[in-house]
């Protein structure tokens, strides 16, 4: 199976995304424990193993010790500065609102996790085997570097689309997709430049709690399918900021070291 997604990276890259959506679904569908705060949550520390499994089966058990934290973290600063930011302007400004109606310390607990595990997922799944498989056959040159990131960004916008199904505005969820798919690009630059996935999930589950933050741990802010609806297209601008800082992390002179690391690591 590996030779096989070794041979056939972005086939087996959709593939593999394909069936990781549909086993989500399905666990959701299958749930008999309830809606309640402990049940969810239960569902959600659960459904952190799927992703795991799927790195065992489709990646490299060694994508979650590889890599320098800090280098990461400070090839991804721009997501990480920013989004710090955007979170303790959201937290502030909640929590010195005199109307703002916090959720039960239970759901509290369960946000966190629920954040944390969208991050996990998504990271294992996007980068720690999209990304790395193709990396494997690609990422020999600058060009396939580059071509990497495009992949695994238009393959992680193209999934956000599946939040039409779940309630969402086709216009709304469309700008998503697309942002999603420069965030993606950037996310597996930074992942080409660090190597850790450790600190890309931390980017991401900070990223999320910034933009679902409201609706997340306060009961008069609408929910998450709320948020995504209100996204017009002056929310666009995201897509050309992380395009252009991913295609800077990933100029010739980088990509040069990134090559020489490789080679001396091989």
């Amino acid at each position: 199976m590996k030779k096989l997604i070794y041979k056939y990276p972005v086939v087996s890259s959709v593939v593999i995304v394909s069936l990781f959506l549909i086993l989500s679904r399905l666990m959701g569908e299958l749930w008999v424990f309830g809606n309640g705060a402990a049940a969810l949550l239960a569902y959600e520390a659960l459904h952190i193993l799927l992703p795991f499994a799927f790195v065992l089966l489709f990646g490299d058990k060694r994508v979650y010790k590889k890599g320098n934290i800090m280098e990461t973290l400070t090839a991804g600063g721009y997501m990480a500065i920013s989004q710090i930011l955007l979170f303790s302007m959201m937290f502030f400004f909640a929590f010195t609102d005199t109307e703002t109606k916090w959720v039960k310390p239970i759901w509290i607990i369960y946000g966190i996790v629920m954040l944390f595990g969208i991050g996990f997922r998504e990271e294992s799944i996007f980068r720690g085997i999209v990304a790395e498989n193709i990396a494997k056959k690609y990422a020999k040159s600058r060009k396939g570097m580059i071509f990497t990131a495009a992949v695994s960004g238009i393959i992680f916008g193209l999934i956000h689309m599946t939040n039409v199904f779940a309630g969402g505005d086709i216009a709304s969820v469309t700008i998503q997709s697309v942002v999603a798919v420069g965030v993606g690009f950037y996310l597996t630059a930074v992942y080409l430049r660090g190597g850790s996935l450790w600190a890309l999930v931390f980017m991401h589950t900070i990223a999320d709690a910034a933009s679902l933050f409201l609706p997340t741990f306060t009961e008069n802010n609408g929910t998450a399918m709320d948020a995504i609806n209100n996204i017009t297209i002056m929310n666009l601008s995201p897509f050309f900021i992380t395009t252009a800082i991913g295609l800077y992390l990933l100029r010739k002179e980088k990509c040069e070291e990134i090559l020489a690391e490789n080679k001396t690591t091989e």
